[in-house]
């Protein structure tokens, strides 16, 4: 925290004009959630060409904190921070290109910035590039995968360090060798990351504490020659191919299993899991959040400054069994259900009135598809239950079920009423997007 005299350092400096204590003072009131005065500050060393301060601004626009939010205004900041090469700004940006909030059909400018804040060494790049390298059949591109992984996690990165560890234990994209695994995981689990908590809680059951100890220390990684190993940098490519689907979507509900790779589900559990907090439900008067017992679980809603590249392939993947354009969906939201909670029988559109309008009224419309990823499979108990249909679906990580809240006409279909049942050992994680009548506008 800065001291009262640093702070009237920087007010003498930034009221001289100087850009760079300019974006300081902005960012400290940032960072004591006072708002105006941050803006006020930021725009100004903004207007000078502080790419600290557009990238920042843009940050703020993008998720409209304190003011509304604003994705034109960020795609501009960003790409004014990246045309002086701010890494955190070409990163930002291929985010924003790439989930198509604003601008449809630019994954070739989204890839080129993407790539360029890789080869600056963004962590967060790195790990992302390192999820796009990994969806690919071809060895050469999952070796790749593994030395985005390596060098992000040499960085610093919690999730670059889960996926190298994960990948020594599992031996993809590099010989497998359990006790380099192990280590990574104490490093990622180290740093809170979720996942490497839950598996080396496994393999502490199936080894013994001792064991895994030592399987740890026994790897000290060279870390000299891994980062010396250098990363020819390529276009993915992968992200152009289409989803993988079991079957078309003929009908009210549909399963898919595998929709999403075992990593990706870990990627969405292990962003979502710092954020939790108890869920609620829409009040059909208001439109508002509204808690309430008939829900149970802990979830949390992704901002626009989440949805990175890998993100948005997970958006896409989901769209594509909705018949609806990604940009349709409402924000993503990942819940967790522990032992007991639930979510009782309940519709996923919004109620209607006499003349069967949606009471909430907003421009998206109506909630018209669901479409939800099982994170993880249950222990026991939390399957999805449709009543009035005698369906009941079981959790299992990577299954999609996608179901129409409405037929053809827009109207409501009652036969739609589902549960999520209550989780009887484990828990039960699970991303969910509601797909709009309209193209959803972010506020």
């Amino acid at each position: 925290m800065a001291s009262t005299l640093d702070m009237n350092a920087l007010s003498v400096a930034a009221r001289t004009g100087q850009p760079q204590a300019q974006y300081r003072l902005g960012a400290l009131h940032f960072s004591r959630g006072e708002i105006k005065p941050a803006m006020d500050w930021l725009e100004r060393a903004a207007e000078q060409g502080a790419e600290e301060a557009q990238n920042l601004l843009g940050i703020i626009y993008l998720n409209g904190i304190g003011i509304p939010c604003q994705p034109q205004k960020a795609l501009e900041l960003f790409g004014a921070a990246a045309q002086r090469d701010l890494k955190e700004a070409h990163f930002n940006l291929a985010g924003l290109l790439f989930s198509g909030v604003v601008i449809r059909d630019s994954d070739a400018e989204a890839i080129k910035h993407l790539l360029r804040a890789a080869e600056l060494r963004h962590r967060p790049a790195l790990r992302v590039l390192g999820y796009l390298y990994s969806l690919a059949r071809d060895t050469a591109l999952q070796e790749l995968a593994t030395l985005c992984f390596t060098h992000a996690a040499l960085l610093g990165d919690a999730h670059g360090e889960y996926m190298l560890g994960m990948r020594y234990i599992n031996g993809v994209g590099i010989d497998a060798n359990p006790d380099a695994g192990a280590y990574w995981l104490f490093r990622a689990a180290d740093r809170q990351l979720y996942c490497a908590g839950r598996h080396l809680a496994a393999l502490r059951m199936d080894m013994g504490e001792a064991r895994l100890q030592q399987m740890a220390q026994l790897h000290v990684p060279d870390v000299n020659n891994l980062a010396a190993r250098t990363i020819e940098l390529r276009d993915p490519g992968v992200i152009a191919a289409p989803p993988p689907q079991s079957k078309q979507y003929p009908g009210l509900v549909c399963e898919y299993p595998g929709i999403l790779e075992e990593h990706l589900c870990d990627y969405l559990v292990n962003l979502a899991a710092p954020n939790l907090r108890l869920s609620g439900v829409i009040d059909p008067a208001t439109g508002k959040p509204l808690k309430t017992a008939l829900r149970t679980s802990s979830s949390m809603n992704f901002q626009l400054s989440m949805y990175d590249m890998a993100v948005s392939i997970i958006c896409r993947r989901m769209a594509g069994l909705s018949g609806t354009a990604a940009n349709h969906a409402e924000p993503i939201s990942v819940l967790r259900y522990l032992p007991g909670e639930e979510y009782q029988p309940h519709y996923d559109h919004f109620a209607v009135d006499a003349c069967g309008a949606p009471m909430v009224q907003d421009d998206n419309g109506q909630r018209t598809v669901t479409v939800f990823v099982y994170l993880n499979t249950v222990d026991a108990g939390g399957e999805t239950d449709f009543p009035r249909l005698a369906l009941r679906v079981q959790p299992q990580k990577g299954k999609a079920v996608a179901f129409l809240n409405c037929d053809t006409t827009g109207k409501p279909n009652p036969d739609t009423l589902h549960a999520g049942l209550p989780v009887m050992r484990g828990e039960k994680w699970l991303v969910t997007l509601w797909f709009r009548e309209r193209p959803f506008h972010w506020v």
